[in-house]
């Protein structure tokens, strides 16, 4: 599913002392089944970039498309549908469950959407696994859950009904280095095994490089920096957004300037150390 921005703006709170430009005439394209990544820190837009492909906000000027869908600013056709489409994970527990189960919380959807499926039971386990969890699960509540697991059943809950896109709030958020390389590795199996967009809205830039995505950088509702994983080594640039480089850039960056100006960037850490051994020991 192709998604566009076509020079979209979103003003909240119109005429009124809250009144805030969200989005200011932003545009780009979206691949279906490709890893992107909405970069920059609080209040830059990247809530709002969700809400708009979701349908829960409508731009004040612009056009969103979504597959065959139209946000313009008017009732959306079949909006349910549309969210049919497009599963958002939200990035706390009180956003994303419903339910006091797990297996409540993994069945919900298939009700809200009326998903016609004579395999429910075994949709839901399918979810489980992809994430990385087993049966066991449905029994326990979503209050008793680790961070971890609970971004894991949020990831199952949407999986269950197979949308087309998943957004994904901060997906990062208070997890270690081992629990964010294991959600980085789920991911990346659901966007190479099921063809999904995989859409990250974050501003941990450490995350977002080892996901290996297409970047669009915001900063006051506008996108002022695109590209891959090489827009973190000019960290000059980042900072004019206050935004860091990823830990090892900023290592490699520093043997760069100071040792050897060949020096190679680095995927992860693990990488890293050998490269390390066998270029420079």
């Amino acid at each position: 599913m192709e998604i566009e921005f076509d020079n979209v703006s979103l003003l909240a709170n119109r005429k009124t002392y809250a009144e805030k430009l969200l989005l200011d005439e932003v545009s780009f394209k979206l691949s279906s089944g490709g890893k992107y990544a909405f970069l920059g820190n609080s209040g830059a837009g990247k809530t709002a970039i969700s809400q708009l492909i979701n349908g829960i906000m409508k731009p004040t000027k612009g056009k969103v498309s979504i597959g065959s869908f139209v946000n313009d600013g008017t009732n959306i056709k079949n909006v349910n549908n549309l969210r049919f489409d497009v599963g958002v994970v939200y990035k706390n527990k009180d956003e994303m469950f419903f339910n006091k189960k797990v297996k409540s919380e993994l069945e919900f959807a298939i009700k809200f959407f009326k998903y016609k499926t004579n395999k429910k039971s075994i949709r839901i386990v399918d979810a489980l696994k992809i994430v990385g969890l087993s049966e066991d699960y449905l029994n326990k509540n979503v209050d008793d859950l680790s961070l971890s697991d609970a971004k894991k059943i949020g990831i199952a809950s949407v999986l269950v009904y197979n949308p087309k896109v998943i957004i994904l709030d901060e997906p990062s958020l208070y997890l270690n280095y081992r629990e964010k390389k294991e959600l980085i590795r789920i991911l990346n199996f659901i966007n190479e095994k099921y063809n999904k967009t995989i859409i990250i809205l974050s501003r941990d830039v450490n995350f977002i490089y080892e996901f290996n995505c297409n970047i669009f950088v915001l900063d006051n509702g506008k996108i002022v920096l695109a590209g891959d994983n090489k827009l973190f080594y000019d960290e000059l640039k980042l900072g004019k957004y206050n935004i860091s480089s990823p830990d090892i850039v900023k290592f490699s960056n520093l043997v760069r300037s100071k040792y050897n100006k060949n020096f190679r960037y680095y995927k992860d850490v693990k990488d890293l150390v050998k490269g390390v051994c066998n270029d420079v020991l």
